[in-house]
């Protein structure tokens, strides 16, 4: 059995170059574009994702929340087809699938991912330049 998986390059879906990898077990093999064919278009440098700077740490958390409730395990067939292929090729057991699956969509708790961001990064440093002050009295503005 073979699938065919894209290519997702900053929102463009590129189905060429296939190349055909092998699976991991169950017979499966999957085919993918060469990757080394578009290395040249990935960004390169911070500068190149200045588009993304414009977009707001609150537009994050709306596309992850809404992406959230789309990976819903009772209602994404995909999610279900995709459980059934793990089940087939994954070391792991059902039931540690199972779970891993059945609670994708909850990972993206919007409460849960604020506190997280502003624990770990600092939401200050999501949305702009923060001036920061060392102990030595320098001053530095930092951008997560």
């Amino acid at each position: 059995m073979s699938f065919q998986v894209p290519l997702i390059l900053r929102g463009e879906v590129i189905e060429e170059s296939m190349v055909e990898f092998g699976g991991r077990g169950g017979g499966v093999s999957f085919r993918a574009p060469d990757v080394g064919q578009y290395l040249g278009r990935l960004p390169a440098r911070p500068s190149s994702l200045g588009d993304l700077y414009s977009i707001s740490f609150e537009q994050i958390l709306d596309y992850l929340e809404e992406l959230g409730r789309r990976l819903d395990f009772t209602t994404n067939p995909h999610l279900k087809a995709a459980l059934d292929l793990s089940i087939r090729t994954s070391g792991l057991g059902e039931g540690i699938l199972r779970a891993c699956y059945e609670n994708l969509g909850k990972v993206f708790d919007r409460k849960q991912m604020r506190e997280m961001a502003d624990i770990l990064i600092g939401i200050p440093f999501l949305e702009g330049w923060v001036n920061t002050r060392s102990d030595g009295g320098t001053k530095t503005y930092v951008r997560a």
